[in-house]
């Protein structure tokens, strides 16, 4: 933060923000893919953290400070705030069931996906 903050916007490195994240998020996609593990891995992971640490997150919390008028902002932010972290509970306490749950749809969904798309490329035969 002290680093956008002293610096300004427009001299951080050009993969600090979203792009950087798409970059990341794709190399890391792909590493898993190939079942890689290690420091590879562990770098990409930290610098999605920091990219996300000095692009988006910050965000979060200048879009909860600015919306509200300043008669009821004290109290819109709390309520905002309290509203965002209980969201994050649900979804980090909840999210092995969502996983458990969806894994099965997303694969059967991948599977149709992936036969539709190999007949429509396979050439048809007749049979006798």
């Amino acid at each position: 933060m002290a680093s956008g903050d002293g610096a300004g916007c427009s001299r951080l490195p050009p993969f600090t923000g979203v792009s950087g994240l798409v970059v990341i998020y794709t190399v890391l996609g792909a590493l898993y893919r190939l079942h890689l593990q290690g420091k590879p891995m562990l770098v990409l992971v930290l610098a999605a953290i920091a990219c996300y640490a000095m692009s988006l997150a910050p965000a979060t919390w200048v879009v909860i400070a600015e919306i509200f008028p300043n008669r009821i902002r004290s109290s819109a932010m709390s309520i905002a705030i309290t509203a965002l972290w209980t969201a994050c509970f649900l979804l980090t306490y909840t999210f092995p069931l969502l996983n458990a749950a969806l894994r099965a749809a997303g694969k059967s969904r991948r599977r149709w996906t992936e036969r539709r798309w190999l007949r429509s490329r396979t050439p048809h035969t007749r049979t006798a």
